[in-house]
């Protein structure tokens, strides 16, 4: 592995480095250089330890996660590749013995992370705490557009492990997925339908907003009733009752079951709806969605 350019900082003396609280960190070189030097030159006297050391700062380096570790002074002393792109430290990486603070401040001066209306003192103070708390997660948009979930623990020693995972096309789903709820939505409000939906318990959870207009009834008295409990038991032929309860007890779909509705002026509104059972991938009931007209 001639030229390896490792991300471990080591001292020149015949170990890797495992920095404590009393280390000299003089002559130790950045985070991304290793010194500036191959890792090939510098002595590490067990070889199969050198090539596991080797073996290991690759796979992390290959990893699209950025990865980095800090000592329980909280200071750099291990970073992958990616963790300095997040960063938009790959042409100027951070120096071993770089305190977690001053990462956060050097990506904020480089321009790197959006803001979004919070103060810069307290996007560092919440970024601080939540790394030195060792069970956070957090997500921060940058200016290129990309957007990062940023984890931090804390192992049982002491020392600080922070990843960093790009979540851009996550994000990017949500919000298509958003788009795509709202935009049928407002097709459900702008029907001369309504839409309803159920729990697996059957009761009441949705009604689109025009089940109100139609029937003058606001949702609130209906979301959290089950069928039984809507108050249409005595306007409804016993037989065609009961047999309606029966489907949405063996959750069977059903079509065009006429029921009225008492208006809060006192007049009646005869609404006729049907109803899907919905499953989940495993067989489940999870409740009913149907219309209503």
């Amino acid at each position: 592995m001639s030229g390896f350019q490792g991300h471990l900082a080591f001292r020149n003396q015949g170990r890797t480095f495992a920095p404590d609280h009393h280390d000299d960190w003089s002559n130790l070189g950045t985070c991304g250089q290793l010194s500036g030097r191959p890792l090939d030159e510098f002595v590490i006297e067990d070889h199969s330890t050198a090539t596991q050391f080797r073996t290991l700062v690759d796979v992390l380096d290959a990893m699209p996660e950025g990865i980095a570790i800090f000592d329980p002074s909280d200071r750099l002393i291990f970073c992958t590749r990616s963790f300095q792109e997040t960063y938009g430290s790959i042409t100027e990486p951070f120096l071993t013995g770089t305190s977690f603070e001053s990462i956060v401040r050097q990506a904020l001066e480089r321009g790197v992370v959006r803001l979004n209306g919070v103060g810069v003192d307290d996007y560092i103070r919440d970024c601080v705490a939540s790394h030195m708390q060792g069970n956070g997660e957090a997500e921060h948009q940058l200016y290129d557009g990309r957007w990062i979930r940023a984890t931090d623990m804390r192992t049982h020693d002491g020392y600080f492990i922070s990843r960093r995972v790009d979540i851009s096309h996550e994000k990017q789903a949500q919000h298509d997925l958003e788009k795509s709820e709202n935009r049928l939505l407002s097709f459900a409000n702008s029907a001369s339908d309504y839409f309803w939906e159920m729990d697996h318990e059957l009761r009441f959870s949705y009604f689109s907003e025009r089940f109100t207009k139609v029937t003058g009834v606001p949702v609130e008295e209906l979301l959290g009733k089950r069928r039984d409990e809507s108050g249409i038991e005595d306007a409804i032929d016993p037989n065609l009752y009961r047999q309606h309860l029966e489907d949405l007890k063996m959750h069977r779909p059903f079509r065009s079951f006429v029921h009225p509705r008492t208006k809060p002026d006192g007049g009646l509104v005869w609404l006729s709806i049907s109803g899907l059972p919905v499953f989940d991938s495993l067989g489940t009931f999870r409740g009913y969605r149907g219309t209503g007209q």
